[in-house]
């Protein structure tokens, strides 16, 4: 008996100097991390012990206690910052293997979770009486350590901690955890919800109340908080009903249905959709520079029983909506999400809206474009927007109410209106009557300008307003005539290519003006390049100015109160160069005597450097 004390207290005190002693090595232990320069050295087995007669059998199973790591007085007890599982490294993961190796657990503290480390954990748990998961969270960290671990951010616990899709689907419960985070990618065949309210320990700095916050990590990280894995999770779709939930540093395949305020996508990759249900939801929503959608994200209506299309004027569809506004369609065009378009809408064709005006008993005339949605109380819910490079309303007494549209609007129908509604971009008129008619109310807003155009350049594909349309419009698959919207600059050389008529005559045409319907010049707009190059026969070039040099080899140009920045080069070609009422800062230079022979310079025009003959 006196044997069996004395042993007892002999280990008891090696204990004690492994675990107080600095410079103490753990090397001799078995290897973590495997790689192909590691070298396995097969441990020298221990003396076998003296026999002992056998335990008696216990009448009742015995129960183990928990673990504890016996310090030294004088040292400190080490507390784990996050969680740790299979895969983690860093400094705290050494520590981990150091205080396991001392409870019993041969380990190299290299400072890596693999395989032996993972087996240690598992079995450390399973005699501490916890759950066998290999994950270190606050429960075996105090079991280790004597102490519960405080992690810096994020508190995450074994149950927020994943690694399957029917754990994920608790996790995200009403009765799961602020935080749920993947350890590897998740497929989920059925619809995701996350739900529930949830606080996720900290207080606000300055009312002191519990921040309310649901997070899906789908991401690792180190102690130094740098992402380590990324996972993705796909589903065919996942519904946000927990408020300020957050999807972070992962790919989500998916459309995502938002349905709560504060929500956010931190660098985040979804491949797919996301709607905001509600106007308030959409207004709170963040994605920060780092996130991407393929998809498209927009306010949608929901409206149950309806997947696509209610009826041929209310429709989830970009399609549809389109179609809804030519001559055939609806009187009321209706929108139940936000939608983007690459080309131009055009609003056309008289419709009655199925009233009687109250005096006359006359049918009455309407169309409108309704880009909101409201309750049974006629209050408006959401507010819809749609983008296009432009919008032409061409039918009577039309209106755009309740959301915002992007992009320039053309008015040529009597009567329009904006109700309630926004428009991001300018308003063209093309007539004194439209304009004279057109009736924004009080709520509306206009952020760019209502212009009164010019009447011969009507049609919208003639505008230019940015570099690529300007370059679209002079080419030989242009229009023959070019209007400027507002000033332009490019750094590219312009060529004006192509033989075009208008009506029978051959003639092309670059107007960089505004005017009224009785031909009132009322904007002059300024064009600048290094060099436009005239090859179109008959050209024109009006009423505005253009910085850089001109270079004419065509026949029959003409300019007409135009103010030139540069030089202008008249090539062999170019008989019947004529100015009219020009201003020239720098010289006419000609290729030939004929062709300057041929040149008519009124006299209104000024040549800061004269003309000469190269």
């Amino acid at each position: 008996m006196a044997k069996r004390i004395k042993a007892l207290v002999l280990a008891t005190v090696l204990v004690l100097t492994l675990v107080a002693a600095p410079g103490v090595s753990f090397n001799s232990y078995a290897v973590d991390a495997t790689s192909s320069a590691s070298t396995w050295v097969k441990p020298v087995p221990a003396p076998a012990p003296a026999p002992t007669k056998p335990a008696p059998t216990p009448t009742k199973p015995a129960t183990t206690a928990p673990t504890t790591v016996v310090t030294a007085p004088g040292a400190t007890i080490p507390t784990l910052t996050r969680v740790l599982y299979f895969g983690s490294t860093g400094a705290d993961v050494v520590t981990l293997q150091k205080y396991l190796s001392v409870a019993g657990h041969s380990l190299t503290a290299d400072g890596m979770f693999g395989n032996l480390t993972l087996s240690a954990v598992k079995a450390f748990q399973a005699k501490a009486g916890l759950v066998a998961d290999g994950i270190v969270g606050p429960v075996t960290n105090k079991a280790l350590f004597g102490v519960e671990g405080t992690p810096a951010v994020d508190v995450v616990t074994t149950a927020s901690l994943v690694n399957d899709i029917a754990a994920f689907k608790a996790g995200i419960s009403a009765n799961g955890k602020w935080i749920v985070t993947t350890l590897g990618d998740l497929v989920s065949k059925e619809e995701l919800v996350l739900t529930g309210t949830f606080i996720n320990g900290k207080k606000d700095k300055v009312t002191g109340e519990d921040i309310i916050q649901r997070k899906i990590g789908l991401y690792t990280q180190d102690a130094d908080r740098n992402v380590t894995a990324r996972f993705s999770l796909t589903a065919p779709k996942l519904t946000i009903e927990s408020p300020n939930a957050s999807l972070s540093k992962g790919t989500f395949i998916g459309d995502i249905h938002v349905n709560a305020e504060g929500f956010k996508l931190v660098d985040m990759v979804v491949e797919g959709n996301i709607y905001y249900l509600t106007q308030a939801v959409k207004d709170t929503a963040v994605i920060d520079a780092t996130s991407k959608v393929s998809g498209e994200v927009a306010l949608v209506q929901i409206i149950e029983g309806t997947d696509v299309v209610t009826s041929a004027s209310l429709t989830y569809s970009n399609d549809t909506f389109r179609k809804s506004m030519y001559g055939n369609g609806t009187w009321i065009i209706s929108t139940l999400k936000d939608m983007t378009f690459d080309g131009p809408l055009v609003l056309a064709g008289d419709f009655k809206n199925g009233k009687k005006d109250a005096i006359t008993g006359a049918d009455i005339f309407q169309r409108k474009i309704a880009l909101y949605s409201q309750d049974e109380k006629r209050t408006v819910t959401r507010r819809f927007t749609v983008t296009a490079p432009s919008l032409t309303v061409l039918s009577l007494n039309a209106r755009i109410q309740g959301g915002i549209f992007v992009g320039d609007v053309y008015v040529t129908g009597l009567n329009f209106q904006l109700v309630d509604a926004t428009v991001k971009g300018n308003i063209y008129f093309t007539t004194q009557a439209a304009k004279d008619s057109f009736k924004p109310d009080e709520k509306s807003t206009i952020t760019g300008e209502q212009i009164l155009t010019q009447p011969d350049a009507v049609v919208s594909p003639s505008l230019f307003r940015n570099e690529a349309q300007l370059l679209n419009n002079i080419s030989k698959d242009g229009t023959w005539i070019i209007y400027a919207g507002n000033d332009v600059t490019t750094d590219k050389n312009l060529f004006l290519m192509g033989e075009f008529k208008n009506g029978e005559k051959i003639d092309r045409k670059i107007a960089l003006y505004s005017q009224d319907e009785k031909r009132v010049v009322t904007r002059r707009f300024t064009l600048t390049a290094p060099m436009l190059v005239i090859g179109s026969p008959s050209a024109r070039l009006e009423k505005g100015t253009f910085n850089g040099d001109l270079y004419v080899n065509a026949p029959n140009f003409k300019m007409t109160e135009m103010v030139v920045n540069g030089d202008i080069h008249v090539g062999v070609k170019a008989t019947g160069f004529t100015t009219v009422k020009g201003s020239v800062s720098g010289s006419i230079i000609y290729d030939t005597q004929a062709v300057k022979d041929a040149a008519k310079i009124d006299v209104l025009t000024t040549i800061v450097g004269g003309q000469t003959i190269q």
